[in-house]
């Protein structure tokens, strides 16, 4: 299942009250999978960088636990050089992972890390591409999941060109 409205603003809101500003959080990016059927476009719910680099993404869904490893995927898929962080949230619960080693880093209820722990954390990784061979098995696995998604509904539903009557 796809993320409820409410638990995307309840991220926006957990992110700035922790110490995130306002222009370090992109909502609804749009990333580009290199595949070898060509380029992918996929989207997360929110992008956090910080002074112009890739901090950490975040994808919003009410499986967390079917879902973490679209979410490594995704972060190892989808940059040259990874975010070193990648989080799942469903509002309520937020896992935030190490995005090179998968190893979860934070989980927490009802809130979100702050910025200076979630910096800390990244200081501690050497930023590395990802090798071509472990891209390719990434993307095939973000493309698995982004098959299996179900598609965002735009924001109206009946543009008058067909009906459910």
């Amino acid at each position: 299942a796809e993320a409820t409205v409410d638990a995307r603003l309840l991220t926006r809101k957990l992110l700035l009250e922790n110490g995130f500003f306002d222009v370090e959080i992109q909502e609804d990016a749009s990333l580009i999978a290199h595949t070898s059927r060509g380029d992918e476009s996929v989207s997360i719910d929110f992008l956090i960088s910080v002074d112009g680099s890739p901090l950490m993404i975040v994808k919003c869904s009410m499986a967390l636990e079917s879902r973490e490893r679209h979410v490594i995927a995704l972060a190892r898929a989808a940059f040259d050089i990874p975010p070193p962080l990648c989080a799942i949230t469903d509002g309520l619960v937020t896992r935030v992972y190490r995005t090179a080693s998968g190893s979860m880093f934070s989980e927490l209820k009802e809130d979100f890390p702050s910025r200076a722990r979630l910096l800390a954390e990244a200081a501690q990784i050497k930023p590395e591409p990802v090798s071509k061979k472990r891209r390719e098995m990434e993307t095939m696995i973000l493309m698995a999941f982004e098959a299996a998604s179900c598609p965002r509904v735009p924001d109206r539903i009946n543009d008058g060109e067909g009906s459910n009557k």
